[in-house]
């Protein structure tokens, strides 16, 4: 975990892959009743990140995350939703395609921004 004292030596930290998918409830049955089309499974999924963050640093990406103005698409923000464990960023209660169609974007500006922030 890298130390405040050593910030002239961070290195950005970015999303080196995905690491697991957890499904949380399925919902292979179910169909929803205002479009007639089948709701997908509910996950939790987790990203490996290049390192274990600073605390800090992991400050700045929650609350980069919790502001809208980041949200690729504002009709899919979804406060709350996101954690880091270790080298890890959890997306809770997401199905895979509004992560691949939204939030993985969304994931890659807010990992900048606490970035830039962190270095400041």
């Amino acid at each position: 975990m890298a130390e405040k004292g050593e910030i002239n030596d961070f290195h950005p930290i970015r999303i080196i892959g995905e690491d697991e998918i957890t499904v949380l409830q399925d919902n292979d049955n179910k169909i929803d009743a205002l479009c007639g089309i089948r709701v997908p499974p509910l996950c939790r999924i987790s990203f490996r990140l290049s390192c274990h963050p600073h605390d800090e640093w992991r400050r700045f990406f929650i609350n980069a995350w919790e502001n809208i103005s980041f949200h690729v698409a504002a009709n899919w923000y979804r406060p709350g939703i996101v954690s880091i464990e270790g080298d890890k960023v959890i997306l809770n209660t997401v199905t895979e395609e509004e992560v691949k169609n939204y939030h993985s974007k969304t994931l890659n500006k807010v990992i900048e921004e606490a970035n830039r922030q962190y270095r400041r």
